[in-house]
């Protein structure tokens, strides 16, 4: 019987790895904004509704100014950078009431006269 050889060849072939597809960023990104009690949202001096609210703004490494007000709460702001979605939670304090430096309408009374002391009182003799 004739001898059969069998001659694997293996063929090299230069794979290159996948090349991976670049995921979209979006442009814009989401701050949740939430307060306690429920305020006003301003972003960069413009109105965005009542809290709890999504607001979109361009994606960006400078900040931008996030305010909050409610009527008898103390307003606050905070730079945020709007790189990424995040949450932007802020609580209220009631307002400190200011005393008024406006002047009294009429004079506080005077005191009384002291009683009439004779002429010839000397208390340090």
């Amino acid at each position: 019987m004739p001898s059969s050889t069998v001659a694997v060849v293996r063929h090299s072939v230069d794979q290159a790895a996948p090349v991976p597809t670049p995921t979209s960023v979006s442009t814009e990104v989401t701050l949740h904004v939430d307060t306690s009690p429920s305020a006003n949202v301003e972003v960069d001096g413009r109105d965005r509704g009542a809290t709890p609210v999504d607001v979109r703004v361009p994606r960006s490494d400078a900040a931008v100014v996030v305010r909050v007000t409610h009527p008898g709460f103390a307003p606050l702001q905070r730079d945020v950078v709007p790189d990424h979605d995040q949450i932007v939670a802020f609580t209220l304090s009631p307002a400190i009431a200011v005393a008024s430096s406006k002047p009294l309408d009429k004079p506080a009374p005077k005191a009384p006269p002291s009683a009439a002391k004779p002429d010839d009182f000397h208390p340090f003799q």
